[in-house]
């Protein structure tokens, strides 16, 4: 907006100048010009950083966002992991407590003479 505004400006200033009124006009136009196209390169330059700007930061929310997907199924994995080990884990247990019952029962029952057939 100022921009335009400093355009219209500069056109009416220059406008405003001939030949026949004041020849000192016809020095500081191409001056004025001059500066109105740095402060419009100026004025390019920082608006192409600022998109560039807010492109990174779209980028990187993006890049956040599939982070934080990928960490809640890495958490979620392993929630199922261990509570797959707890399972496991259990079922060693109870398996080796049979068996240490079973053997246990075997040893303390088991053919010391209690059931013995008699041969003729």
């Amino acid at each position: 907006m100022i921009l335009v505004l400093l355009h219209i400006c500069l056109v009416i200033f220059s406008l405003s100048f001939d030949k026949n009124t004041c020849p000192r006009g016809r020095a500081t136009t191409p001056l004025v010009h001059e500066r109105f196209t740095r402060y419009k390169a100026k004025a390019v330059a920082v608006r192409n950083e600022r998109d560039e700007a807010h492109a990174m930061e779209v980028e990187a929310r993006v890049r956040e966002r599939i982070a934080k997907c990928k960490a809640e199924k890495t958490k979620l994995a392993l929630w199922i992991a261990e509570d797959e080990v707890y399972k496991y884990r259990l079922a060693l247990l109870l398996s080796w407590t049979v068996i240490g019952v079973y053997f246990v029962f075997f040893i303390v029952f088991g053919g010391h003479g209690h059931t013995q057939l008699c041969l003729p």
